[in-house]
């Protein structure tokens, strides 16, 4: 069949390697950390090599959503890619951990428009009814790049250097802009240009990263309510109740909160919250939990979550045809997350009866399942419920609330599984830090204190994995509290 001009195949084609840029950039980085933090002396800042990165794209992804409606996605995506080419260059030539930071923050700056500029060149081409299957595509991007980035981030660490890591976002960032300035190019350019609310822009990206820092470093297990920590969570939130009180004058706000109205927008958009933070939460605590109970190394825990990146792809794709032919969303979010919730509930039972590593293969494999049928559906729900006139803003609040949702799980079950070792562990009770038990249980030669720890790591897993559980039960329950409307062909 000849394509045409329209045809959203070629629009499809496009964005493809543009998720793959996005999608690739944290799991690529991932493997080269130690080695960089070893070059550079760094070992103090080497989480925020990573967190760095995802609270610049995180505190970005509204306003990206608003120059999206105001300016078109082709050249708002390509201008995002250009920053994030300039900020991997910076990566790259980096000769310091906290220069190699600052490039990463830049680069986050860049990568936050990244996925919200796929998801909305897709959600101008096609209807909502059929956008759920073109999710599938995305969630098999992402997949590819769970397993993919890994091993190019080892090989290129190896044969070359960390530096190539970086670098080789070069290319496909040249690629990613040749390939959208021409598929690209059908895309409807909104006639509004009216500028952005400047101020409220900064008061709302200042706000969001003073908060996101505050998570983060708890996160990495500093105390919750610590001075510094008090003092972020002090200035975000009355940076954001600056951005509140100004949204009220604003005839046009970047992040429109009168959306929120709307029961599918606000229901919908806390499910996602609560959804993908489960999810990242899972895709930290499983390795963790292979490797501080079953003694595992790092790369070979790590290989146990392709089942888990398995599972969203082909969930995406029964929810997509299940969605296009009846066009109801319901149903594959109900199934989702009573799947997820009895898998992860499941994978307690599994830790505390030591099942075989197969089953716990397939408990994963039927969890990704779970949120590959929740995901796309939610989307497409909001999307249909939002204005028209507010589509970009509309993708990159889920976009938002799902990096948000990620971070604060992480952060909260990172706290709890800190706790319960430290507390399981008295020899070490007088150095605190439950980080320390960690550090203790994965360093070589710790197999004796691993012995000893292995009931209580059992036990907080157990723990964390119910927590998880029980998210997904609130998940399905504000599902059924959603109302649903037959999707447009």
């Amino acid at each position: 069949m000849t394509q045409t001009a329209t045809d959203p195949r070629r629009v499809l084609v496009g964005v493809m390697l543009v998720l793959l840029l996005g999608a690739i950039n944290q799991t690529i980085v991932a493997v080269a950390l130690p080695r960089i933090a070893e070059r550079l002396d760094g070992f103090g800042l080497i989480a925020w090599v990573i967190s760095g990165y995802l609270v610049a794209a995180t505190v970005v992804t509204p306003i990206y959503g608003k120059l999206f409606d105001r300016h078109g996605v082709r050249i708002v995506l390509a201008g995002a890619i250009a920053v994030f080419a300039v900020g991997s260059l910076g990566c790259a030539l980096s000769t310091s951990m906290p220069m190699l930071v600052a490039f990463r923050v830049l680069q986050g700056v860049g990568g936050g428009g990244l996925i919200s500029g796929a998801h909305a060149a897709i959600a101008q081409t096609v209807s909502p009814r059929e956008r759920g299957r073109y999710q599938a595509y995305f969630s098999s991007m992402f997949a590819l790049a769970s397993v993919l980035g890994p091993v190019a981030g080892g090989w290129l660490t190896d044969a070359l250097s960390w530096q190539w890591v970086f670098a080789a976002n070069l290319p496909l960032s040249l690629a990613a802009l040749l390939v959208i300035r021409e598929r690209l190019r059908v895309l409807p350019i909104p006639g509004r240009r009216s500028p952005i609310d400047g101020p409220g822009a900064l008061l709302l990206a200042l706000g969001l990263a003073a908060v996101l820092i505050a998570i983060t470093r708890a996160g990495q297990g500093l105390p919750w309510f610590d001075a510094r920590n008090l003092g972020w969570l002090g200035a975000g939130a009355a940076l954001l109740a600056g951005y509140a009180w100004r949204e009220r004058s604003v005839e046009d706000p970047v992040l429109p909160l009168p959306l929120l109205r709307n029961r599918i927008v606000a229901l919908g958009l806390l499910s996602q919250f609560l959804g993908h933070g489960l999810m990242i939460t899972l895709t930290v605590m499983v390795p963790l939990e292979l490797q501080l109970v079953s003694g595992l190394a790092p790369a070979a825990a790590a290989t146990h979550l392709i089942a888990l990146s398995m599972g969203p792809p082909v969930g995406s794709m029964i929810a997509g045809r299940t969605m296009a032919a009846t066009g109801r969303y319901r149903p594959q979010q109900t199934i989702g997350a009573l799947g997820t919730a009895l898998a992860v509930l499941a994978l307690a039972g599994a830790i505390w009866m030591d099942a075989p590593d197969w089953v716990a293969g397939t408990l994963l494999f039927v969890a990704g399942m779970g949120f590959g049928l929740q995901f796309p559906t939610t989307l497409v729900a909001i999307q249909s419920a939002a204005p028209v006139e507010h589509l970009g803003a509309t993708i990159a609040a889920v976009n938002f609330v799902r990096s948000l949702g990620g971070a604060i799980g992480i952060a909260l079950l990172s706290t709890m599984l800190l706790e319960l070792l430290r507390h399981g562990a008295p020899e070490l009770a007088g150095a605190a830090a439950g980080a320390d038990v960690m550090r203790a249980l994965t360093e070589a030669g710790a197999d004796a204190l691993r012995t000893r720890m292995q009931p209580v790591a059992e036990r907080a897993f157990i723990a964390i994995f119910a927590t998880c559980a029980a998210a997904s039960l609130v998940v399905l329950a504000l599902f059924r509290a959603m109302p649903e409307r037959t999707l447009r062909g």
